[in-house]
């Protein structure tokens, strides 16, 4: 009996050793890396200021925007069901786009002034 008591003693003791082993070396591997490498801490207010991060980038210069799209001048006619029909004539014309379905209308009072075909839904051939 005596013999599995002094045993028992020694693996208890043994197990309580290899703990307190490897807390220390988690504890020697761990530590740098929580307190910074000088042991200061590694907080924002502690940090070295001798190496310096890399320069802020500037902001791009804004430019102005030029409209690409613009109104028609005052001077100007409005457009006219035959002045569309008459600027479309040559591009329908074009056996590959003949088929063209569509409409045309002005902006401000809503007329129609080109159709083409508009209920017929159209999607373009497969390349």
């Amino acid at each position: 009996m005596r013999h599995r008591r002094s045993r028992r003693r020694t693996w208890t003791v043994a197990g309580a050793l290899l703990v307190v082993a490897i807390l220390a070396v988690a504890a020697v591997i761990v530590w740098p890396r929580l307190t910074g490498s000088d042991g200061a801490g590694s907080s924002a207010a502690t940090t070295s200021t001798t190496t310096a991060g890399p320069a802020p980038i500037p902001d791009p210069a804004v430019g102005t925007a030029e409209p690409r799209i613009v109104p028609l001048k005052p001077s100007k006619k409005a457009p006219t069901p035959a002045g569309i029909a008459r600027q479309l004539a040559k591009p329908l014309a074009n056996k590959d786009v003949a088929d063209l379905t569509g409409s045309v209308s002005d902006p401000v009072t809503g007329a129609t002034l080109w159709e083409g075909d508009p209920p017929r839904r159209r999607s373009p051939p497969p390349a």
